[in-house]
Protein backbone atom coordinates (compact mmCIF):
# COMPACT_ATOMS: atom_id res chain seq x y z
CA UNK A 1 0.00 0.00 0.00
CA UNK A 2 1.47 3.09 -0.80
CA UNK A 3 2.97 5.61 1.91
CA UNK A 4 0.64 4.73 5.11
CA UNK A 5 -2.48 4.30 3.67
CA UNK A 6 -4.80 1.90 5.25
CA UNK A 7 -7.36 -0.63 3.54
CA UNK A 8 -10.56 0.56 4.23
CA UNK A 9 -9.49 3.33 6.45
CA UNK A 10 -9.69 6.68 6.56
CA UNK A 11 -5.96 7.39 6.32
CA UNK A 12 -3.02 6.51 8.80
CA UNK A 13 -3.93 4.64 11.94
CA UNK A 14 -3.34 6.59 15.36
CA UNK A 15 -0.31 4.72 16.23
CA UNK A 16 1.40 5.58 13.03
CA UNK A 17 0.97 9.19 12.90
CA UNK A 18 4.34 11.31 11.84
CA UNK A 19 4.97 13.87 14.16
CA UNK A 20 6.34 17.31 12.90
CA UNK A 21 10.15 18.50 13.53
CA UNK A 22 10.39 18.45 17.60
CA UNK A 23 7.33 17.38 18.49
CA UNK A 24 7.18 14.44 21.00
CA UNK A 25 6.12 11.07 18.99
CA UNK A 26 4.36 9.81 21.98
CA UNK A 27 1.74 12.98 21.96
CA UNK A 28 1.50 12.80 18.43
CA UNK A 29 0.88 9.43 18.66
CA UNK A 30 -1.92 9.84 21.46
CA UNK A 31 -3.39 12.51 20.24
CA UNK A 32 -4.48 11.11 16.97
CA UNK A 33 -5.58 8.11 18.85
CA UNK A 34 -7.84 11.07 20.85
CA UNK A 35 -8.80 12.43 17.75
CA UNK A 36 -10.22 9.59 16.49
CA UNK A 37 -12.17 8.29 19.59
CA UNK A 38 -13.45 11.89 20.12
CA UNK A 39 -13.41 14.53 23.08
CA UNK A 40 -16.11 11.76 24.67
CA UNK A 41 -13.27 8.79 24.43
CA UNK A 42 -15.86 6.05 22.88
CA UNK A 43 -15.26 5.96 19.55
CA UNK A 44 -16.83 5.30 16.42
CA UNK A 45 -20.02 4.30 17.32
CA UNK A 46 -20.58 3.40 13.68
CA UNK A 47 -18.01 0.42 13.74
CA UNK A 48 -19.80 -1.07 16.92
CA UNK A 49 -23.13 -1.22 14.76
CA UNK A 50 -21.20 -2.50 11.41
CA UNK A 51 -19.55 -5.17 13.93
CA UNK A 52 -23.28 -5.92 15.21
CA UNK A 53 -24.24 -6.23 11.83
CA UNK A 54 -21.17 -8.41 10.49
CA UNK A 55 -22.04 -10.88 13.64
CA UNK A 56 -25.58 -11.28 12.66
CA UNK A 57 -24.79 -11.74 9.10
CA UNK A 58 -22.49 -14.21 9.72
CA UNK A 59 -25.23 -16.14 12.06
CA UNK A 60 -27.38 -16.11 9.13
CA UNK A 61 -25.52 -17.53 6.59
CA UNK A 62 -24.29 -20.36 8.97
CA UNK A 63 -28.19 -21.07 10.46
CA UNK A 64 -29.20 -21.09 6.41
CA UNK A 65 -26.59 -23.86 6.05
CA UNK A 66 -27.81 -25.90 8.75
CA UNK A 67 -31.21 -25.49 7.75
CA UNK A 68 -30.28 -27.01 4.61
CA UNK A 69 -28.59 -29.66 6.18
CA UNK A 70 -31.03 -30.62 8.71
CA UNK A 71 -34.13 -29.71 6.70
CA UNK A 72 -35.45 -27.64 9.71
CA UNK A 73 -36.18 -23.95 9.88
CA UNK A 74 -34.15 -21.10 11.70
CA UNK A 75 -36.08 -19.43 14.82
CA UNK A 76 -33.62 -16.61 15.39
CA UNK A 77 -33.50 -16.26 19.43
CA UNK A 78 -34.22 -12.47 21.25
CA UNK A 79 -33.01 -11.07 24.50
CA UNK A 80 -35.14 -12.57 27.14
CA UNK A 81 -36.18 -15.00 25.04
CA UNK A 82 -36.82 -18.89 26.75
CA UNK A 83 -34.40 -21.23 25.03
CA UNK A 84 -35.67 -25.14 25.37
CA UNK A 85 -34.39 -27.92 22.53
CA UNK A 86 -31.89 -30.79 22.38
CA UNK A 87 -28.45 -29.72 22.32
CA UNK A 88 -26.66 -30.49 18.89
CA UNK A 89 -23.48 -28.82 18.40
CA UNK A 90 -20.90 -26.56 18.91
CA UNK A 91 -20.50 -24.09 15.73
CA UNK A 92 -17.54 -21.81 14.93
CA UNK A 93 -18.43 -18.27 13.38
CA UNK A 94 -15.93 -15.58 13.15
CA UNK A 95 -17.77 -13.98 16.06
CA UNK A 96 -17.12 -16.82 18.65
CA UNK A 97 -18.43 -20.46 19.24
CA UNK A 98 -22.67 -20.23 19.56
CA UNK A 99 -24.59 -23.94 20.11
CA UNK A 100 -27.09 -25.64 17.69
CA UNK A 101 -30.62 -25.72 19.98
CA UNK A 102 -32.83 -28.00 18.24
CA UNK A 103 -36.66 -28.50 18.95
CA UNK A 104 -39.06 -30.58 16.98
CA UNK A 105 -39.70 -28.05 13.61
CA UNK A 106 -36.96 -25.11 14.28
CA UNK A 107 -33.23 -24.93 15.36
CA UNK A 108 -31.76 -21.57 16.92
CA UNK A 109 -28.18 -20.68 17.65
CA UNK A 110 -27.21 -18.93 20.88
CA UNK A 111 -23.84 -18.21 22.02
CA UNK A 112 -22.20 -21.37 23.48
CA UNK A 113 -20.72 -22.21 27.00
CA UNK A 114 -18.54 -24.51 28.89
CA UNK A 115 -21.33 -25.89 30.46
CA UNK A 116 -23.40 -27.49 26.97
CA UNK A 117 -19.72 -29.46 26.25
CA UNK A 118 -20.96 -32.62 27.86
CA UNK A 119 -24.62 -32.16 26.92
CA UNK A 120 -24.49 -32.88 23.51
CA UNK A 121 -27.85 -34.41 22.87
CA UNK A 122 -29.41 -34.11 25.57
CA UNK A 123 -32.33 -31.20 26.39
CA UNK A 124 -31.39 -28.12 27.91
CA UNK A 125 -33.21 -24.98 28.61
CA UNK A 126 -32.02 -21.57 29.69
CA UNK A 127 -32.85 -18.03 28.94
CA UNK A 128 -31.30 -15.24 26.58
CA UNK A 129 -29.41 -12.16 27.97
CA UNK A 130 -27.66 -9.77 26.72
CA UNK A 131 -24.57 -11.49 28.38
CA UNK A 132 -25.00 -15.01 26.84
CA UNK A 133 -27.41 -18.10 28.41
CA UNK A 134 -27.95 -18.86 31.66
CA UNK A 135 -28.74 -23.03 31.20
CA UNK A 136 -30.38 -25.14 32.89
CA UNK A 137 -29.57 -29.03 31.89
CA UNK A 138 -32.48 -31.46 31.54
CA UNK A 139 -36.21 -30.22 31.72
CA UNK A 140 -36.03 -28.50 35.37
CA UNK A 141 -36.23 -31.26 37.18
CA UNK A 142 -33.99 -29.74 39.66
CA UNK A 143 -31.37 -31.37 38.37
CA UNK A 144 -27.70 -28.98 38.28
CA UNK A 145 -28.02 -25.15 36.80
CA UNK A 146 -24.59 -24.18 35.44
CA UNK A 147 -24.68 -20.58 34.25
Amino acid sequence: MPGGAVAHGRGPPWCHARPGPGADPAAAAFGGRRQWRGPDQRGDERHLGAQQHRTRRDLIVTAEGIARETGLAFSEARPGQRIEGVYRRPVELASGRFAVIERSRDFTLVPWKLALESQEGRVVSGVLREAGVSWTIGRGRGGPSPS
